[in-house]
């Protein structure tokens, strides 16, 4: 072993003296991965994401880039990283002969529905290249509450005339109302915190009213705008109906690309339902689209009521009803498929209790279960997409003309079910739940329902379908 490292030397040295000595000049011809870096819209005075820029040797010979810079300078709202560099000029880049570097670009505007534009400036001896930097910038509302909460204003109003931004945590208070208007769009930050969960979210005390219409309904998104995210789970929370909330209604909205989509606690305060939901699309949600918590003793009156309302692509259960409680869900559409999202749980999951360790003793309480389904689609991919879990003997469950995936030694309360029959969606990859001809849900709904219009706000037939549009010829 004495002779190791003069072994090792040895063959240090001879791969030394072998490596190619390569000519670097200051002439040649750059390659770039495109002339226009496009930032996808973004919002004054929050940061972009970074976008990438290749730029390659097309020589055979190592070319030292005089110069690379911002034409706008420091002054320009623009970044830059150079080969791992930040900083907004750069001189005497080495670039090995066929090799490359990134160019990383990011933006954080001032400005306000304007196109921001700058250049990236290469500078060699025979020639000067440049590559175009442009991004949109749009104005709006911020509301920020990251290191504390944004408390809204009682009666506050939010308007459709510029997107409204909420950046961490905000508060509807107790006896309060929030009214947001039909054509609004209301975005979230992507904070998360230690734990990797998003944080940016609305809590309600009070009361939320959303005011869409068929012609224009209320947005609840991300604020990222780029493609890569406009259909992506957890990059905010959700909306949290806490214990005192009471009166609030949500009609036709999308909630899209968030962690739990609308979550509701405990039981409703009043003669009406805690909250009501209408003609609302909710998807892409890493846990759950609707999440019920009832724990509360007793309550004749649905703390969640939804009607028309589609429910679909969760990670964990599209609607989940826990810990008890009263709940009513009318022509609504609840779907899951394997390979569009990946889950854990079938597309509904109901329980009548709540267990927890106290003192190293574990505590079980069960409470009360009301939970009724008409005229629903509860049906995905896997055999059983629904599943009860009581422990107690106060849970009344039931399901009536509704088209459910169910196993076959598995029995379904109610009446007038239609069991593992594909509903014959339009078309679900193009997020169109609409029902083809020869649907098995035509014309087999609840004829003495409640509901006489869909998700579109279109008539009902007298005998209506299964789900939450009505299907046209």
């Amino acid at each position: 072993m004495k002779y190791l490292p003069i072994i090792i030397f040895f063959v240090l040295a001879t791969l030394s003296a072998c490596k190619k000595e390569f000519i670097t000049k200051t002439s040649g011809e750059l390659g770039f991965s495109t002339d226009t870096v496009k930032i996808d819209t973004i919002f004054t005075t929050f940061p972009s994401p970074s976008y990438r820029l290749f730029v390659y040797n097309k020589m055979n010979y190592a070319l030292k880039i005089k110069k690379i810079q911002l034409k706008g300078g420091e002054n320009s709202e623009f970044e830059l990283v150079i080969d791992g560099i930040k900083g907004n000029s750069q001189q005497n880049v080495i670039l090995e002969p066929k090799d490359s570097i990134y160019i990383f670009i990011s933006l954080k505007s001032t400005e306000k529905e304007k196109i921001v534009q700058d250049f990236i400036e290469f500078e060699l001896d025979n020639e000067k290249s440049q590559v175009v930097l442009q991004a949109f910038v749009r104005d709006a509302y911020f509301y920020r509450g990251v290191d504390s909460v944004y408390v809204f204003n009682c009666n506050t109003f939010l308007a459709n005339d510029k997107p409204h931004i909420i950046d961490g945590l905000a508060y509807v208070p107790e006896n309060c109302t929030l009214t947001i208007q039909a054509g609004a769009e209301i975005r979230f930050s992507s904070i998360k915190n230690q734990n990797a969960i998003p944080i940016s979210q609305i809590l309600i005390d009070g009361t939320l009213l959303v005011e869409g219409n068929p012609n224009n309904i209320v947005l609840f998104d991300t604020w990222r705008l780029d493609k890569n995210y406009t259909e992506g789970s957890g990059q905010w929370f959700g909306l949290h109906f806490l214990q005192k909330s009471k009166n609030s209604k949500i009609q036709y909205a999308l909630l899209k690309n968030g962690h739990i989509g609308i979550r509701v606690d405990s039981m409703a305060l009043n003669n009406n339902p805690k909250l009501s939901i209408e003609q609302t699309e909710i998807r892409n949600f890493s846990n759950f689209g609707i999440l019920g918590l009832g724990a509360h003793n007793q309550s004749n009156i649905p703390s969640i009521r939804a009607i028309n309302t589609l429910v679909y692509n969760c990670g964990q259960s599209n609607v989940g009803l826990y810990f008890g409680g009263n709940y009513e869900f009318e022509h609504c559409t609840m779907v899951n498929y394997s390979g569009e999202i990946r889950r854990s749980e079938p597309v509904l999951s109901i329980s009548d209790y709540l267990e927890y360790e106290d003192n190293g003793q574990g505590v079980r309480i069960l409470y009360p279960l009301k939970a009724n389904f008409y005229s629903c689609i509860v049906y995905g991919s896997e055999e059983q997409e629904w599943k009860s879990d009581f422990k107690g003997n106060q849970a009344d469950i039931k399901f009536e003309n509704c088209l459910l995936k169910n196993k076959t030694d598995v029995s379904v309360p109610g009446s007038d079910n239609i069991l593992n029959q594909e509903p014959k969606f339009k078309n679900r990859l193009e997020r169109d739940f609409g029902l083809m001809d020869g649907s098995p849900c035509i014309d087999k709904g609840r004829i003495n329902g409640s509901v006489n219009i869909d998700f579109y706000g279109k008539p009902r037939l007298q005998v209506p379908d299964i789900g939450a549009i009505e299907y046209i010829p």
